[in-house]
């Protein structure tokens, strides 16, 4: 009997990150051709697993790191610009096929560092005082200012 394993997906503007959860996997084949079809099979434990997806646009490349307990794939898209969604056609998304929300960014915050340190600082000074610690970014490190300000 043929299982589909589950994924995960996240994008970026010029990349899609899938993530596909199986432990322990052998015979392990990955294949993308340039016009979105992603496919997938292998074997884990004494199940085999196969999956096809058409992606939602054309994709030029691949890397795959197959770890202990998932593959993790990163597809460069043909044209950078944000997908709607992962597959194309108006079907619902397969159960398998679900948002990895660690990895995911929304297109208004890609360019934005991401540092939860300092975004839960910020919140925890805009209850305090009523206004966030200003940040600079210097050389790719976010560095608050000093708290002087606020004393």
């Amino acid at each position: 009997m043929i299982c589909h394993p589950e994924i995960k997906w996240a994008q970026r503007e010029d990349e899609v990150y899938l993530t596909i959860e199986l432990a322990g996997t052998k015979d392990v084949k990955v294949n993308l051709a340039p016009e979105g079809v992603f496919s997938f099979s292998a074997t884990a434990g004494q199940h085999a697993y196969d999956l096809k997806l058409d992606l939602a646009d054309k994709v030029n490349g691949i890397k795959i790191n197959i770890g202990e307990r998932s593959i993790f794939c990163l597809l460069k898209k043909a044209e950078p610009r944000w997908w709607n969604k992962l597959l194309t056609g108006d079907a619902k998304t397969p159960p398998y096929v679900k948002v990895d929300w660690d990895k995911w960014v929304d297109e208004d915050d890609e360019h934005r560092p991401v540092n939860p340190i300092f975004d839960t600082l910020d919140k925890f000074c805009e209850q305090q005082f009523g206004k966030a610690i200003s940040t600079t970014e210097y050389n790719g490190v976010q560095q608050a200012n000093r708290f002087s300000s606020y004393a």
